[in-house]
């Protein structure tokens, strides 16, 4: 039996890779130390394009991923015990579990650095993340968090 990769699953949610880089490119920041090699977008754009495969590889990454996606359908349809769908929907600031996750899933790929950039994400909500649900916009703004900060100390500390 094989099972459907994790680029497959999100874009069945409607998540492609394509968005994924453009919410990216909206909260990069060229940094001053970083040599001449993200100078062009499109070259970031390939830098994070290889950074979320080789992220998206790792089954830990995608078990975080599965969670959330789990946990936005349960929370769409009710199932979230003490949760209402209005109040999933609206993403009461009483749910804190779905920044937890993305955060989770952020200092799992890059540490304590990758929470400022997560906030950074949670705060502008770019492109896909701000059509996202509670769980998807944190799980996913949780991922770009990571591969993002893991771009600039793959580029800053060699």
């Amino acid at each position: 039996m094989t099972s459907r990769s994790i680029f497959e699953i999100l874009e069945e949610k409607g998540i492609r890779v394509s968005d994924l880089i453009e919410a990216a490119l909206e909260v990069f920041v060229p940094h001053p130390s970083v040599d001449g090699s993200l100078d062009s977008k499109e070259a970031v754009r390939e830098a994070l394009e290889e950074e979320l495969k080789i992220t998206l590889s790792d089954f830990n990454v995608c078990s975080l991923l599965l969670a959330g996606l789990r946990l936005d359908e349960d929370g769409s349809r009710g199932l979230i015990p003490n949760l209402s769908i209005k109040d999933y929907e609206s993403d009461t600031v009483a749910l804190v579990a779905d920044e937890v996750l993305g955060m989770a899933l952020a200092n799992y790929l890059a540490g304590t650095r990758a929470i400022f950039q997560f906030n950074q994400f949670e705060r502008l909500k770019p492109g896909i993340i701000g059509k996202l649900s509670p769980f998807l916009d944190d799980i996913i703004s949780g991922l770009l968090a990571g591969c993002l900060t893991n771009l600039y100390n793959k580029k800053i500390l060699r």
